[in-house]
């Protein structure tokens, strides 16, 4: 079943689409198991199909913490951003993403990376505070 169909949407159609307008029609055209950490982004961004977006966004961490499109954290960041009740239901996969989150820290050593980790670090407190809230 793709996106669209899940959600009873239809493509946008016309001549020339706007690339919003394009990745919308890519998007509905996707299965879940299809969509990437640029379409959870993008899903956020927009503010479309947001609990489905979450879901996707906690499996992706669950697998990589560091995970991003355009640098190391960039979904766990998003995630922390989010208003607590988004994460219904959710809160052992926060639990288990803010453990392994700090434990894999602590073998992020490159001081290459010194302005990332700290963004991480700061996205696993509010990941923190959302727990203390749900």
């Amino acid at each position: 079943m793709t996106i669209g169909e899940m959600f009873s949407c239809k493509f946008i159609e016309g001549k020339e689409l706007y690339p919003l307008q394009k990745w919308y029609n890519s998007l509905l055209a996707k299965t879940p198991d299809d969509i990437d950490v640029a379409d959870v982004l993008h899903m956020f961004r927009q503010k479309m199909f947001m609990e489905f977006a979450v879901e996707k966004a906690l499996d992706m961490l669950q697998e990589n913490i560091f995970i991003g499109e355009l640098w190391p954290g960039e979904l766990l960041e998003k995630i922390s951003m989010l208003d607590a009740g988004m994460f219904h239901n959710q809160k052992s996969k926060l639990e288990y993403i803010k453990k392994k989150g700090t434990s894999e820290l602590k073998d992020y050593t490159c001081s290459f990376f010194e302005d990332d980790i700290q963004d991480i670090k700061n996205s696993l407190a509010r990941i923190h505070s959302i727990l203390e809230i749900i």
